[in-house]
């Protein structure tokens, strides 16, 4: 009986250290909202702000747009549409107690809009960079196989001048023997 006793607490204290385990590693664990999740939020966002009147309402709903549009595990963010929303919130209501985080998003997304305008200007250059070394290398290509043509052509034209030359010898010979 002390024997089953025992063997009972050993499985009930590793019983009670797994439910600990997993309630640490459950509250460790950040579960990640489902994009419908997003959508639908921003839908029902959209739809508050559209009824809004209150000025201080309609600035917290901008807010909390922008703040959905630009979270971590939102796997389609819109730092655009965050920037003007937080400037959309800010103009609503500029009180400078309830503006410190909203200030420096806008400064964080705008610099984010500032990249990536210069990524984009990189990837049409680097883009037009490829285009214009696919047409050097088929002009290239062209002006190698052109060469080939020439120096075939030069090859050619000297056999003939050597024949020529050659006959010209022969006339020269038989006009001396004439004489």
């Amino acid at each position: 009986m002390t024997q089953t006793g025992s063997a009972r607490s050993v499985l009930f204290c590793a019983g009670a250290v797994m439910l600990v385990l997993t309630m640490l590693c459950s509250c460790m664990i950040r579960k990640t909202a489902a994009p419908e999740y997003f959508v639908a939020e921003e839908n029902r966002l959209t739809t508050q702000i559209y009824y809004a009147s209150d000025p201080d309402v309609l600035s917290d709903l901008y807010a909390s747009r922008a703040r959905l549009r630009v979270r971590a595990d939102n796997p389609h963010p819109d730092y655009r549409g965050a920037l003007r929303d937080f400037e959309s919130s800010l103009n609503l209501n500029p009180e400078p107690g309830k503006t410190g985080d909203i200030v420096d998003w806008i400064a964080a997304l705008r610099r984010i809009n500032a990249l990536e305008l210069d990524t984009g200007n990189i990837k049409a250059k680097y883009e037009q960079s490829e285009h214009q070394n696919r047409t050097l290398t088929g002009t290239v290509a062209q002006l190698e196989k052109t060469v080939e043509q020439l120096e075939k052509k030069e090859k050619e034209l000297r056999k003939s001048i050597e024949e020529l030359q050659s006959l010209e010898l022969q006339m020269e010979q038989r006009r001396g023997q004439l004489r």
